[in-house]
This record gives C-alpha cells, structure tokens and sequence, in this order.
C-alpha cells in the first residue's frame, strides 16, 4: 500500500510539474527568471534537507577557508539557480542564433575543430540545459547525453522540449554504440560528467575528499578516436539571474 501510494504521489508531482512548465512557457522570460529566483528563496528557507545537503557539501570544499556567512550566501544562490534552470528550461525553443549572441557566453568551443567529431564534457553550472540547443543554434551538429526520468510520459515530454531546436539525444542505458557512430561520422556528443557514478567509473579526488568519477565518456571517445574538450556556459551579464 505505501508503494502504491508514494507512486500515485509521484505522478500527481509529475503531472504538477509539467502544469507549471506549461504555465511559465507562456511568460516573458525576465518574468520566468524572477518567478525562478523566488522559488530558490523558498526552497532554500523551507526545505531543511537542501540545507543540510549542500552545507555538508561547502565544509567538504572550503572547510573554515570561508566564512559561514560566505557559505550561505553561496547556497541561497545555488537553489536560486537550479530553480531558475528549470524555468528557463521551456524557453529552449526561443534559443537561436541572436539569442546566443545576446545571452549566452560559451568557454571552450573555441578550441573544437569543426571538421570532426569531438566529445564535449560540462558539468551542472550555469545553465546546463542551455547549452546543446545553443550549440545547436550555432550550426553545430550535436546529441547530448540524458538520463531517462520517470514516469515515462514525462520523459517524452522533457525529451520533446530538448529536441525542439535539433538537439540530438541518446538515453544513458546502453549509450556506447550510438555516441560511437555519431562521433566518427562527425558529431559532437555531450556528457555531463559531475555526478558521483558507480558503474563505469574509477576511485578520485575532489576538493581533497574522495569520490567517483566516470571513465565511460573518456573509453567512447578514445574508441571513436576523437578529443574530447570541456565546454561551459554563463548567462551574459545583462541576462543575470538577478
């Protein structure tokens, strides 16, 4: 009975979300940045375990070498962004050429060689979500990397909106073959590889603790016989959070 139940609530959270999402499709996106922001401030006020989580994650990193002040600060902000991320993550479709000129800064891309295939690692910063249609708008070909969500029909309709703008993607499970074949005829395939694996992966150190990294995108990339660079996005001044 408790399966049962926990289940029926993950679809009515599901069904909820995608309500939302349609909703903020509808606003301006300054609207949907300030609607995101005040979101993050909830979350971070009313949500004890995002506290407990990512306050335990900043004495990992920085120990006393930051202020606790200085802490805060850093995760009222890190909840305001992934709350922003996911308004602005239906607004893909309006992301074109003018617009990444206008709101997108990119590191990286300059050292990729358009005449090949390449694998393009990132990480969750910024805008993650922005980044394959961005490329994308810039006459990149490129399949990105996702992992498939529950319930289904919500996995079709995020896939749906990241597809939108020619965003080829691949499901994690079973991955390999297809990020092969689209990297020697020539794609770029994005991984986001900041997450703490355990399949596929090998023993390092981060910010001196110990934790896991992926080996699979470095063995994919090595086998197709293509570099592999690291890329990230930043929101332009002018398009800030704040």
């Amino acid at each position: 009975m408790a399966t049962r139940q926990l289940s029926i609530f993950r679809k009515a959270l599901a069904a909820t979300a995608v309500a939302f999402a349609l909703f903020v499709r509808l606003l301006p996106l300054p609207v949907s940045r300030r609607l995101g922001r005040g979101l993050g401030s909830l979350g971070y006020h009313f949500v004890p375990r995002l506290k407990r989580i990512g306050k335990a994650n900043l004495d990992h990193a920085y120990g006393d070498a930051i202020s606790p002040e200085e802490k805060r600060r850093i995760l009222k902000e890190s909840a305001q962004n992934m709350t922003v991320v996911a308004v602005e993550f239906m607004h893909i479709p309006a992301i074109d050429r003018r617009f990444v000129d206008t709101q997108i800064e990119m590191a990286g891309l300059e050292h990729v060689d358009s005449s090949k295939g390449a694998l393009l690692v990132g990480a969750h910063y910024g805008n993650w979500e922005w980044m394959a249609p961005a490329l994308v708008a810039q006459g990149w070909r490129l399949a990105e990397v996702v992992r498939p969500m529950e319930p289904a029909w919500m996995h079709r309709f995020v896939d749906r909106t990241r597809r939108g703008n020619g965003v080829h993607t691949i499901e994690r499970d079973g991955a390999g073959q297809e990020m092969l074949r689209l990297m020697r005829e020539g794609w770029l395939v994005g991984v986001l590889i900041d997450q703490s694996p355990r399949a596929s992966a090998a023993p390092v150190r981060f910010f001196d603790q110990p934790c896991w990294s992926t080996v699979a995108p470095a063995i994919a990339a090595a086998r197709a016989q293509v570099p592999v660079h690291g890329i990230r996005m930043l929101r332009l001044e002018g398009a800030a959070i704040a």
